[in-house]
């Protein structure tokens, strides 16, 4: 009976089937939450997406594209979402939650094979606690990273995979250079050829990662840290380095090839791309705001995961002395130190090291977004998958070192209980329930506009959601708030004028319009939408001077015509009488786009309306 308890315990195959189980329980009341925010125009509803696969690289790569600048592998997945599900949010969904799966594994097998290589245990020590440390804490830390709910953003939020999917690339790469680098301490050593097969393999898919997210360029730092804890036998610095070169220039250089790539492609290196994080809040002061935002953010979330938020928003600070910077970098601080003293300290648990090693990973990981690369969003939730892996590392291990400390044995089986009964079911109740509130747009608008009342972006998607309902006294509403927090901003001005024209309200729909363009002279939405009052109004010839505008604007912006507004000026015509200059509109739009449906309705009904009049002259 005893042999088969132990046999269970032990099963790979059980720890499976929890994992599994766990992550189903807890996400899938999201596979069919539909898109959100940024979904639209990055994962769907855009040319290269749904687009013919064979054509994907010729349109990227074979037009000048970049791989690795405009994350193309992440671009084509969501392709290859499109096209196996047929548009279906569900496929997108069902992939993200296979790479939280397949992330939550390789954190297991990671700490799995760290600890069965490195540790150092006394010969008389229990085999009892051996176990603990060879199953608990691997297993453990898993399964906190599987149900944290901090990592929901992720999962759920379509667009956000480029996080969840460079993390697997990153673990992946890490557990195959463990894996190659084992034969330095396994007593049946490995052939050279089969080592070589495995670091080759790390390296290829960590040159894939470059081409999804480039948080992957910090795992060469986090492959040093693993070699010096886990691997190196040399107290002396120095030595060490000289001993594993090989290893070194390995890893180093795709990241110095990167770095280069990025200077030629986009002359700068430490510049997020398609980001005016640098004009918005330059280096310094937004160093200054992550400092307060990975402890009083993501930390904090990490160990209580409450009142989590698709927009947070945090004050950018003007000095380090301010309180709650100069004590976030304290904390930082006292968290390096203390890193360092227990990974050489005199008493040593057996996961010393790893807990060094997590709290590194931790703060290291949280580099490209939380230190002097400005982002237009100082904070978002996504950013911290990666860190949260050594977290629950961190937590695991920490606890273990709890429940080993207890000499009673009872005392023992009852913590790690509690453990497993009370941390993993509150972490999983909270994900499902932070789940709940990305179910629709108007639920996450709402959460988020209630936890950032002080931020238009909250107030104009929250607006934007209403008015997709129909709701549209509410959704002035919310524009409205949106317009005292920032009067001068273009899109608040747009939205409220798109919905003061559906309330039938022109007058006031043109002035928002006309102080949209006011605030944004390139808002070529806002003078369709403007052309589209003038022409409700009858002041047709404004309409038409309008609509040519914004072709013109679009034309410029876009590099293409904007069929829309060369399709309405052919609507304005047709009002006016002017059935000839009509249809030459709505022929100089089906010869661009054969397809564009009202064009074709429209050139049809202006035809008829010929005939109809030269049969009755």
């Amino acid at each position: 009976m005893s042999n088969t308890k132990i046999t269970f315990k032990n099963s790979y195959s059980i720890r499976i089937i929890i994992t599994l189980i766990l992550v189903l329980i807890v996400y899938s009341n999201t596979v069919y939450h539909p898109f959100h925010y940024d979904d639209i125009g990055v994962a769907t509803k855009s040319d290269l997406i749904e687009g013919s696969l064979s054509d994907f690289w010729k349109k990227t790569v074979g037009s000048g594209g970049d791989i690795f600048i405009n994350r193309l592998f992440l671009l084509y997945s969501f392709s290859l979402n499109y096209h196996w599900g047929g548009g279906s949010v569900v496929s997108y969904h069902i992939i993200n939650i296979i790479l939280h799966i397949l992330n939550t594994f390789l954190i297991y097998l990671i700490l799995k094979n760290i600890l069965t290589n490195n540790l150092s245990f006394n010969k008389q020590e229990d085999p009892l606690c051996k176990n603990f440390y060879l199953i608990f804490i691997p297993f453990f830390s898993s399964l906190i990273f599987a149900v944290h709910p901090l990592n929901t953003e992720t999962i759920t939020f379509i667009s956000s995979r480029s996080s969840g999917m460079c993390t697997f690339f990153y673990l992946l790469s890490l557990y195959l250079f463990i894996y190659g680098t084992s034969s330095i301490y396994s007593q049946e050593k490995r052939r050279t050829s089969t080592a070589f097969f495995y670091y080759t393999f790390s390296l290829i898919v960590f040159i894939i990662g470059l081409g999804i997210k480039e948080i992957i360029a910090t795992l060469p730092a986090i492959i040093f840290l693993y070699l010096y804890y886990f691997v190196n036998r040399e107290e002396n610095l120095l030595k060490f380095i000289i001993k594993f070169k090989k290893y070194f220039i390995g890893i180093a250089f795709p990241v110095i090839f990167y770095l280069g790539y990025r200077k030629m492609i986009r002359h700068a290196i430490f510049t997020a791309y398609a980001d005016a994080g640098l004009e918005l809040h330059g280096r310094y002061y937004y160093f200054l705001t992550e400092l307060k935002v990975v402890i009083f953010y993501y930390l904090k979330l990490f160990i209580f995961p409450i009142n989590l938020n698709i927009y947070p928003m945090m004050s950018i600070p003007t000095s380090l002395l301010e309180f709650p910077v100069f004590i976030s970098l304290l904390i930082i601080l006292s968290l390096i130190v203390f890193a360092v003293k227990i990974s050489w300290g005199k008493r040593q648990f057996p996961q010393n090291k790893l807990i060094s090693f997590a709290v590194f990973w931790f703060f290291i990981t949280l580099l490209p977004s939380s230190s002097f690369i400005p982002l237009n969003d100082p904070i978002a939730e996504h950013r911290a998958y990666l860190p949260a892996v050594g977290a629950s590392i961190f937590f695991g291990s920490v606890f273990s070192i709890f429940i080993l400390s207890l000499k009673n044995q009872v005392k023992l089986k009852l913590f790690k209980s509690l453990a497993v009964m009370l941390v993993l079911p509150l972490f999983s109740l909270l994900n499902i329930q932070r789940n709940l509130v990305w179910k629709d747009g108007l639920t996450l608008w709402k959460d988020c506009a209630l936890k950032t009342p002080n931020h238009v972006k909250p107030h104009i998607n929250l607006g934007s959601e209403y008015t997709k309902k129909g709701l549209n006294k509410l959704a002035v509403d919310e524009f409205k708030k949106a317009i005292e927090l920032s009067p001068d901003h273009a899109e608040s001005h747009y939205n409220l004028g798109i919905v003061y024209s559906d309330l039938l309200d022109y007058k006031n729909a043109a002035t928002e319009f006309l102080l949209a363009i006011q605030y944004d002279k390139d808002s070529y939405k806002a003078m369709f939408g403007l052309g589209n009052t003038y022409s409700k109004t009858g002041q047709y010839d404004k309409a038409i001077n309008v609509f040519n505008i914004a072709d013109q604007t679009y034309s410029r912006i876009q590099k293409k015509s904007y069929l829309d507004a060369i399709h309405n000026v052919g609507e304005v015509y047709g009002k006016m009488g002017k059935l000839g200059e009509a249809i030459k509109q709505f022929q100089n739009v089906l010869e661009i786009d054969p397809d564009h449906v009202l064009a074709k309705e429209n050139l049809a009904r202006a035809r008829q309306y010929l005939k109809d009049i030269k049969k009755a002259n």
